[in-house]
């Protein structure tokens, strides 16, 4: 939130109780939380080992608690079904899980294709079955309200089906520079209609600051036009990165006709920045367009000055 942060979607552990604090600390704090409980049944340490059963049992309880919550309620908060990744998730949870995502109309959230080592463990343990996408499709976890984080790995075989299903991608530029070994074609997927959010990955970087994302999702559209050659001729600029941070985020979550714009008939999700601070220079008879693009390359936390979610002030100069 003193980010500027209006609505985040929350991978958050596998145990029960720590996601339902979670969401009730996401509820007093009044951000617009989309929130789920991790699932994982093989493939991990013992300790954060989940039995298929328990994990499914689990997760439609944290469902049931969200949705029966003044927050969920209120449209406020969201359940997502969340397996982490394919490699920590068998046939049976994901299929269990998939049912539940239809059951209760939710959200899905999940890694796709996000590394070289990733893409290659999910061809040893599914040889016959595909890609992570197809894995996922055949479990019913590819739905207009799933948002897989990275991607970097599709295929356009891939990506038609994303598009299909009308599910989207949580573009993570930070994250994907450390662990992806490979840039996310973020422009040329935007062309085919690929729905796109921006995002931080928390965990998987050093800001947890839109801003921050949308300054390297557009250094790193500018590395792969750069040095992959002609299939990479255009690029993100500050424009887009803003579009991805906002308007992006809302249709990605199938939120689009909600939150994300400034219209009549929006839930009022607003930040009201303020250039006037040390960090940006400002000069006489400045265009509106030059200010704007100073804010999104070069403003932090000290340039949100209000913070509204629902209507509901969360920030201000004096708090």
């Amino acid at each position: 939130i003193n980010n500027g942060t209006t609505t985040a979607m929350y991978f958050a552990t596998k145990d029960l109780e720590p996601c339902k604090l979670l969401a009730q600390i996401c509820e007093k704090k009044g951000q617009r939380a989309l929130i789920g409980k991790v699932s994982m049944d093989r493939n991990v340490p013992e300790y954060y080992l989940e039995t298929t059963s328990e994990s499914l049992k689990a997760t439609e309880e944290f469902v049931q608690f969200v949705l029966n919550s003044d927050g969920g309620k209120q449209g406020l908060l969201y359940p997502v079904i969340t397996p982490r990744f394919i490699p920590t998730c068998s046939e049976e949870l994901l299929l269990g899980l998939g049912k539940l995502a239809a059951k209760y109309n939710c959200h899905v959230q999940s890694h796709v294709s996000e590394s070289l080592d990733e893409v290659e463990f999910t061809k040893c343990l599914h040889p016959d079955e595909g890609s992570d996408t197809s894995i996922f499709d055949a479990a019913g976890l590819l739905t207009s309200k799933t948002v897989m984080a990275h991607g970097v790995y599709l295929s356009e075989e891939d990506v038609s089906v994303f598009i299909n299903r009308e599910a989207s991608v949580a573009h993570c530029p930070l994250s994907n520079f450390y662990f992806a070994n490979g840039i996310f074609p973020t422009f040329n997927h935007l062309k085919r209609g690929l729905k796109i959010g921006l995002g931080t990955d928390v965990a998987g970087g050093y800001a947890t600051s839109m801003f921050n994302s949308m300054r390297t999702g557009v250094i790193s559209s500018l590395a792969q036009r750069n040095h992959t050659g002609a299939n990479y001729r255009e690029h993100l600029n500050f424009k887009h990165a803003f579009y991805l941070a906002t308007k992006g985020g809302a249709v990605a979550l199938n939120l689009g006709e909600e939150i994300g714009m400034l219209k009549s008939g929006f839930r009022f999700d607003a930040v009201v920045l303020d250039g006037g601070i040390d960090n940006i220079d400002i000069f006489p008879n400045e265009a509106p367009e030059s200010l704007f693009e100073k804010l999104c390359t070069l403003a932090d936390d000290r340039n949100v000055r209000w913070v509204f979610v629902q209507g509901k002030k969360l920030k201000s100069p004096q708090s």
